[in-house]
């Protein structure tokens, strides 16, 4: 009868060592996970604003070009803005189908790799 007792002992002890084995390396997946969601996350956004930065400057010295082809400097920065005003309407319009699919199907696929 002992001999049932430790062996069922055991195989409780095993199975709780199981339960916090997997615990743990479930934790271990998941701060893996959010760590790799994190820092693409983080990439992204220096990248963005590296290009954010070279728009911005491309865009003053193209309004300065424009101006200067159209003989008042400021027409050249309404004609930019006028510009980045259509490419907003743009995105406006097509934001699920550019914007929101694309992020949420770059983060579902961050999760499931």
């Amino acid at each position: 009868m002992e001999y049932f007792s430790n062996a069922i002992k055991n195989l409780v002890k095993e199975g709780r060592d199981y339960i916090d084995t997997r615990m743990q390396l479930f934790k271990l997946n998941a701060v893996n996970k959010v760590s790799e969601i994190g820092s693409s996350i983080a990439s992204t956004f220096i990248i963005g604003f590296i290009f954010f930065l070279f728009v911005i400057i491309l865009s003053i010295g193209l309004g300065f070009l424009l101006g200067e082809i159209t003989g008042k400097i400021y027409y050249g920065f309404f004609i930019v803005a006028a510009f980045y005003l259509l490419i907003g309407i743009i995105f406006y319009f097509l934001r699920h189908k550019l914007l929101k699919t694309c992020i949420s199907n770059k983060i579902i696929k961050k999760i499931n790799k």
